[in-house]
């Protein structure tokens, strides 16, 4: 049995279309429910807000 070049091509695509369709699924979650993320965007904040006060502190200085 003889496959063509364009058949393997187009299986291929296929499957990669499956595969990344696949992928999208188990990304759909909503992270910011996670507790790592929450967890995450708070230590952003504080160390923005620790930024910020060593900026003014040394201007001031």
């Amino acid at each position: 049995m003889y496959i063509s070049y364009a058949d393997r091509e187009n299986s291929v695509t296929e499957a990669r279309a499956k595969n990344q369709e696949s992928r999208q699924n188990r990304m759909r979650h909503n992270f910011k429910n996670l507790k790592v993320w929450q967890k995450a965007m708070d230590l952003t904040d504080m160390t923005l807000i620790f930024v910020r006060t060593c900026r003014i502190t040394k201007d001031i200085t």
